[in-house]
């Protein structure tokens, strides 16, 4: 969906083809969460110019990964999803995550932050086989957001935290310590973790970080 395509017999560059302009993967990665409406997309993808959006999201329709939904009542609220097609890339994305994360340092003050774009650092050490029939709730705290990670007997998902809810554990911090959590670094005195004996051990479990020794 690019203008100008590679005209290459590759996966990669087909691939390219149809995800490789600016801001498009990017909205992929935001819709692995869920559908999500117009305006939220725009707060989420900090600095995207509206026009530009409308204009990937139609192509991202034109190429079938994303398509255009009406939320059940109360909320009845017309939202974007991703197809099944479009969910295909996940595990790209994770692995896209896994790699570029040892790019990241300290945020500098031109960059833009949100919780949820955590979550693809989160199931890329995420360890299915260690939690077949745990069920642990996670909120992850940083610069005053909170993505709640949900672990479902084997399953992780992630969504945005509502308020009042009561999480097994509570992992705060800031975006450069997750960052190096992610990476595997020790951050010990930089994350803060609390919860009972027993979600500490789930949790302990579930992810392939040191975050979970730093009580």
């Amino acid at each position: 969906m690019t203008a100008r395509g590679y005209n290459q017999f590759c996966g990669v560059a087909r691939a390219l083809d149809l995800i490789g302009e600016r801001w498009s993967l990017l909205i992929v990665r935001d819709l692995l969460d869920g559908p999500k409406r117009y305006s939220d997309l725009l707060h989420s993808l900090a600095g995207i110019p509206s026009d530009m959006l409308a204009n990937r999201l139609r192509n991202l329709e034109s190429a079938g990964l994303v398509q255009r939904a009406v939320l059940p009542p109360p909320a009845a609220s017309k939202v974007y999803e991703l197809t099944d097609r479009g969910k295909g890339l996940e595990a790209a994305l994770v692995e896209l995550s896994r790699w570029g994360v040892e790019l990241l340092d300290a945020p500098t003050p031109a960059d833009s932050f949100r919780s949820q774009w955590m979550a693809l650092s989160l199931r890329s050490r995420f360890r299915p086989a260690h939690t077949e029939g745990v069920e642990l709730t996670v909120h992850f705290e940083v610069d005053g957001e909170t993505l709640a990670a949900t672990i479902h007997n084997g399953r992780l998902t992630t969504r945005a935290a509502e308020p009042g809810e009561s999480p097994d554990v509570t992992v705060a911090g800031d975006p450069a310590a997750f960052a190096a959590a992610a990476r595997g670094e020790p951050v010990a005195g930089r994350l803060r973790i609390s919860g009972k004996p027993a979600a500490l051990a789930k949790f302990a479990a579930a992810f392939e970080s040191p975050i979970t020794s730093e009580r």
